[in-house]
């Protein structure tokens, strides 16, 4: 059991790797289907700068030291991954609504690892407003998360950000 479980998981950062959160991600939304639910990419901002200035190996203490921030913060029911490099995905399952989830990934939005400042954006897609599977909600909460940085703001939900507009 302790061997399948270490198969899911990325080796770096101890968080779930892409593939196996996309299945558990796609397992929730059907367990779940009547609770409201939030999709959320997640990546450091400027970290190609920041590998370029400090070095790979404090680049990778920032990775590690976001991952273990993001254990913590969620709950055993939530799914916490890395997509790739510097990019999270987070399934928060079961949320009450938009504001208990913004004052839960706040103080996740900026990072000091070990001297070094790092901030972080979110873009989220809420099951079912913005998407009933897993593909039209990764999509979402990509494009709010690069509305997010080009606004530079920390936080940016797809609804929001298209008010008014079918997409």
């Amino acid at each position: 059991e302790s061997l399948k479980h270490a198969m899911n998981l990325d080796q770096f950062t101890g968080l779930y790797h892409k593939e196996y959160a996309i299945r558990a991600i796609q397992g929730g939304l059907c367990k779940y289907p009547d609770r409201q639910h939030a999709l959320l990419v997640m990546d450091i901002d400027q970290f190609k700068n920041f590998n370029d200035t400090y070095g790979h190996g404090e680049g990778d203490k920032v990775l590690y030291q976001m991952a273990q921030q993001l254990k913590h913060a969620f709950r055993a029911t939530d799914v916490v991954g890395r997509f790739g490099g510097d990019e999270f995905l987070i399934f928060v399952q079961d949320i009450p609504n938009q504001e208990w989830l913004v004052k839960k990934l706040k103080p996740l939005t900026a990072l000091d690892a070990g001297g070094r400042r790092c901030t972080a954006s979110i873009g989220i897609a809420c099951y079912p407003r913005d998407g009933m599977e897993y593909q039209a909600l990764f999509e979402k909460a990509d494009r709010a998360l690069y509305y997010a940085k080009g606004r530079r703001e920390d936080i940016a939900f797809f609804a929001d950000i298209h008010r008014g507009r079918e997409t």
